[in-house]
């Protein structure tokens, strides 16, 4: 007696219909497709790769894809090179598994009525715009502009995996594991600590003893694991020692007397220079955020410039500020800097110069600088510090 769900065959002689034999198939071929979706449910089971065409208007699949679709149905494709999408539009690629039909005429088929029709599996790929439709196996979102060009959006692909509690305990073992995955067994760590303790209850000093070089091993670990440790560049952090940055990392302690670092290397970090240099002085970050203000004159004289500022709110608040923080600096050396974002008599634009001096009550600054000497009006010209 047949195993799965179908009709019980009859005897010899029995007489069997069209409908008893579609019966007996379908029943047979949806048992199947149950079984291998209840493991393992639709999705891709591998390859779908999706990337940028070398023409217009084109994607192209660069591994064989494998998936299943929420019926069970398999789907193959090949390597596929210019897959079409449509122009001027975000769309979804899908794939969907389709019959290719063929008509077959036996030569036994006398008198001939009609072909039978032989079904294989083959597969189309759309470019779906709108909501997915059932059969549809997602692969990427893809966008095109009004010239073609294509651009990649969300990786769609779901993955097929094992459903339910299948994995029973205890299942998965060291032995099956890959060599960069494996973690090691607990039973065996616990062991070779104790053994490195080495405990004697005839010697209680030797079992304090191999407590102190367990401790020792473990805070070499740490330090060497925390020195390695990745900062990143202007963060701050707390340590419990004050460390040499020659010796451990690139920092400096915050609570220490005034230090002096520059973009030559000295004092160990000249990637601090350029990163603080980037952080621009801000007048109400939390509302009108300007970080550019504005000029309204301009003399050079000597390869001193000196630049008046607009009689605006946030470039009297920024001068008054420079002139607060350069009294706690205490001199204009190794201090603040001014960058022209656009040029300033025979200065170029961009170019970054030092302060020499400031005056609150004109709302001017003077800048070191290589220029021949000239003056003028300014419109639209704006520094930042």
């Amino acid at each position: 007696m047949d195993k799965l769900s179908g009709i019980e065959f009859p005897s010899v002689g029995k007489r069997v219909f069209p409908d008893d034999w579609k019966k007996e198939q379908e029943s047979k071929s949806q048992e199947i497709i149950n079984r291998d979706l209840d493991a393992f449910g639709p999705g891709i089971d591998s390859g779908g790769s999706i990337v940028v065409g070398s023409l217009t208007n084109r994607v192209d699949l660069t591994n064989t894809l494998i998936a299943y679709d929420e019926y069970g149905k398999r789907i193959e494709v090949p390597p596929t090179t210019g897959i079409l999408v449509p122009s001027n539009v975000t769309s979804t690629l899908v794939v969907r598994h389709k019959f290719q039909e063929t008509e077959y005429n036996n030569p036994l088929n006398m008198p001939n009525d009609s072909p039978i029709i032989w079904k294989d599996n083959s597969f189309e790929i759309i470019a779906r715009q709108g909501a997915l439709v059932a059969g549809d196996v997602a692969l990427r979102v893809v966008s095109t502009n009004v010239s073609g060009v294509v651009t990649l959006g969300n990786d769609l692909r779901i993955y097929r995996g094992i459903k339910g509690i299948r994995i029973k305990d205890n299942e998965i073992t060291e032995e099956k594991q890959a060599n960069s995955v494996k973690t090691g067994i607990l039973t065996d760590l616990h062991t070779d600590i104790v053994t490195a303790i080495n405990p004697d209850t005839n010697n209680p000093l030797k079992f304090v003893k191999a407590i102190n070089q367990v401790y020792i091993f473990f805070k070499n670990f740490i330090d060497v694991t925390f020195k390695q440790e990745r900062k990143f560049l202007g963060e701050m952090f707390w340590m419990d020692d004050l460390r040499s940055p020659s010796s451990d990392f690139p920092a400096f302690c915050l609570a220490s007397p005034d230090q002096l670092i520059n973009s030559s290397g000295s004092g160990g970090m000249p990637d601090l220079v350029s990163y603080w240099l980037n952080q621009a002085l801000r007048y109400d970050p939390l509302g009108s955020n300007v970080t550019d203000f504005d000029a309204i004159s301009y003399t050079i004289s000597s390869n001193v410039l000196t630049v008046t500022f607009a009689n605006t709110t946030a470039c009297q608040k920024m001068i008054d500020a420079l002139v607060e923080d350069n009294l706690v600096h205490g001199s204009f050396t190794n201090w603040m800097t001014g960058t022209l974002l656009q040029t300033i008599g025979g200065i170029s634009a961009n170019s970054t110069l030092a302060i020499t001096s400031i005056s609150s009550a004109s709302r001017t600054i003077s800048f070191t600088c290589t220029a021949t000497n000239s003056s003028g009006s300014l419109s639209g010209v704006k520094i930042r510090f």
